[in-house]
């Protein structure tokens, strides 16, 4: 799972930031969960974390937990992964005048017509 982890630093004091958190960047999620398990963070430290489906932390809506925090791949949100990499690709892509494009559904008609 290690390839799936972003690295982030803190702009902010997390610790200030969460205090007034109405809806939080992923690294201060992710910061978060690591500060209630006792870890220790400051501005300008970093934060790992992988995208995982949505879940209720403390009655808000998370998207990301800290890397070490996930267990199995069941948790990734692999349809945020692939979003994120289509967007990456169309803005490299979309200046040289190739455009990505994707199919989202394939019918099993378009297989089986000649």
């Amino acid at each position: 799972m290690e390839d799936l982890i972003y690295t982030v630093r803190l702009y902010f004091d997390p610790n200030e930031k969460i205090a007034d958190m109405k809806t939080a960047a992923q690294q201060y999620q992710c910061a978060l969960q690591l500060i209630e398990s006792g870890k220790k963070l400051e501005r300008w430290d970093t934060v790992s974390f992988i995208k995982v489906k949505p879940f209720m932390y403390n009655g808000k809506t998370f998207t990301v937990k800290p890397a070490e925090f996930v267990k199995s791949l069941a948790e990734v949100n692999v349809e945020d992964y692939v979003r994120n990499l289509r967007t990456a690709l169309n803005q490299t892509f979309k200046p040289m005048g190739i455009d990505i494009e994707t199919e989202k559904e394939t019918e099993i008609s378009k297989w089986l017509t000649s």
